[in-house]
């Protein structure tokens, strides 16, 4: 399954800092076992497929924004993660900082849900 990424990501994930993604549940069924195949510039001209990974695990994942408070909330699996575990999860997702990290999921919305797609052994929320 081809997973679309800006350029920005592309050295992250091969220099192993981003360990999953995360994706809007679609109709595309990520399933553990299925290859990966991680591009950029898809449906261009310059696509550019840069790295092959099994999907290891996919988990749920439900994230809220309590902006009167500056609270971020995320639930993996049905588990609120840890502040310091959710500071992991903005990392392992490619982020520097937690900032960035909400203005890309959160410009619409102060709620997102979705799936984390794993080509690593990480798993949060145990």
């Amino acid at each position: 399954m081809i997973v679309s990424y800006k350029e920005k990501f592309k050295q992250k994930i091969i220099d192993g800092i981003k360990k999953h993604t995360l994706r809007t549940k679609s109709k595309r069924l990520y399933k553990p076992g299925g290859l990966l195949h991680m591009s950029t510039g898809v449906r261009t001209k310059n696509q550019n497929m840069f790295q092959r990974s099994e999907c290891k695990s996919v988990q749920q994942v439900e994230m809220h924004l309590l902006s009167q408070i500056n609270q971020l909330i995320i639930i993996v699996d049905g588990v609120i993660l840890h502040d310091k575990t959710v500071i992991e999860f903005i990392k392992n997702d490619g982020f520097d900082f937690r900032e960035d990290f909400i203005e890309w999921f959160f410009s619409d919305s102060k709620v997102w849900e979705g799936e984390c797609i794993h080509w690593t052994k990480l798993k949060y929320g145990f």
